[in-house]
């Protein structure tokens, strides 16, 4: 009975355990009926994470026995949105208003490289991981960060700088 196995996106590694071979997605396999076979599915594909077969079986691994009828099993893939993450520092010295902020916490669960787009309540953008600015007088600002993937999935964190009651030192 033929078996097939697919990934979406298509070109995944499947590994047949039980032959010792890799494949490629997709492909078919002509598996004896009433065996016991034992495939399993690359964790990342095209920067993408393995979210599960498409008939519900979540794990990589998976073992089935043959039945009389064809089958298709297909491992499935998500890009998952970055993670944003933001530390913020006053600075001390030329101003009590100037604060560094910094995004290099952020990542990619599937371990691309990550950009970043600083935006302010005063217009100001920047696309560096670490961005020093300075704020007009003691107030709470607002302001956003958002860390997109090599795959475009992008994740926004907005934020507050509170700098009322600060005193330069």
């Amino acid at each position: 009975m033929p078996y097939t196995l697919k990934s979406e996106p298509v070109g995944a590694t499947i590994s047949y355990i039980d032959e010792g071979v890799d494949l490629l997605a997709p492909t078919t396999t002509y598996p004896i009926e009433r065996s016991v076979q034992t495939i399993a599915a690359e964790q990342r594909h095209r920067g993408m994470s393995f979210t599960g077969w498409s008939d519900g079986v979540a794990s990589l691994e998976r073992t089935f026995t043959v039945g009389r009828t064809p089958k298709t099993l297909t491992a499935l893939y998500v890009n998952r949105p970055p993670i944003a993450a933001v530390r913020v520092q006053r600075l001390r010295g030329r101003s009590s208003r100037q604060v560094r902020l910094d995004a290099r916490g952020s990542r990619d669960p599937e371990g691309s490289g990550v950009r970043y787009v600083w935006r302010f309540h005063d217009g100001m953008r920047s696309s560096r991981a670490v961005v020093t600015k300075e704020f007009a007088r003691p107030a709470r600002y607002t302001a956003t960060l958002t860390v997109l993937d090599a795959l475009g999935a992008a994740t926004s964190k907005r934020f507050a700088v509170d700098l009322r009651g600060y005193n330069a030192r």
